[in-house]
């Protein structure tokens, strides 16, 4: 009696910890999902279940999450599984990790995922893999409106007469227009280079109050004006007017 008593105990303990764990993957954000070694699923979290359209875990329970959520590209190309990364990291047992995928909803549309795979392991043996996922389709539409206005921008900055230069303190590289290029006799291909390269190309005599301007500039002391000259690719001098600010 004492024994079966114990065990009683024992699997009081074992649902106890169940439903916490069921509790606390409910409570998160993050979708959370469990596949076995042949890619059905084992469990499913609140937040994957609605993220993916779908009511109640028993509609995704047992089925081969791939074929249902995984099974092609962002751009409609098939997904084949001998190719999905969870698969292929789940059979070398390792942790895989990727933000250039899709997952696909119940009604057949899809959004952009961030995921991370571990495998499970029991008694030294890869017996299936968890799999949490965010959406990141505000952070695709950013980064997309982002790519845009960089493009608009270079677009603006080559029709315009103006050789235009912009430097990265952080990087310490300075990018420059095709103008730019042209009038100091620099290859088109040539739109980035050092600042040391940068300012080598200021005459001599200047190169000192140029720099004294840039750095009032960076120090908040109103814009960079400068008049100076430049020595081009060919050895000429040439006057240039900058003027400039700081972007933040």
């Amino acid at each position: 009696q004492g024994l079966r008593r114990a065990r009683e105990q024992a699997e009081a303990e074992r649902l106890e910890q169940a439903e916490q764990v069921r509790t606390l993957m409910d409570a998160t954000e993050e979708g959370i999902y469990g596949a076995d070694s042949h890619g059905l699923c084992t469990f499913i979290n609140r937040a994957a279940l609605r993220m993916l359209g779908y009511r109640q875990p028993a509609d995704l329970l047992g089925r081969n999450l791939h074929e249902l959520i995984h099974h092609t590209w962002p751009d409609g190309r098939p997904y084949p599984k001998e190719q999905c990364r969870v698969r292929l990291a789940m059979l070398a047992g390792d942790t895989a990790h990727a933000d250039d995928e899709v997952h696909w909803r119940a009604d057949g549309t899809s959004f952009p995922v961030e995921y991370w795979s571990h495998p499970i392991v029991r008694e030294g043996r890869t017996v299936g893999s968890v799999v949490s996922f965010i959406d990141i389709s505000e952070r695709k539409q950013a980064e997309n409106t982002l790519r845009e206005s960089e493009v608009r921008l270079r677009n603006v900055l080559e029709v315009t007469g103006e050789g235009i230069w912009d430097w990265d303190p952080a990087t310490n590289v300075v990018r420059h227009n095709k103008r730019w290029c042209k009038l100091l006799g620099f290859a088109e291909e040539s739109l980035e280079h050092p600042m040391a390269e940068f300012a080598a190309c200021l005459y001599d005599d200047d190169r000192a109050a140029v720099k004294a301007r840039v750095e009032a500039c960076l120090k908040g002391n109103g814009p960079y004006r400068s008049e100076h000259r430049m020595r081009r690719v060919d050895g000429q001098i040439i006057w240039v007017q900058d003027r400039g600010d700081v972007v933040e």
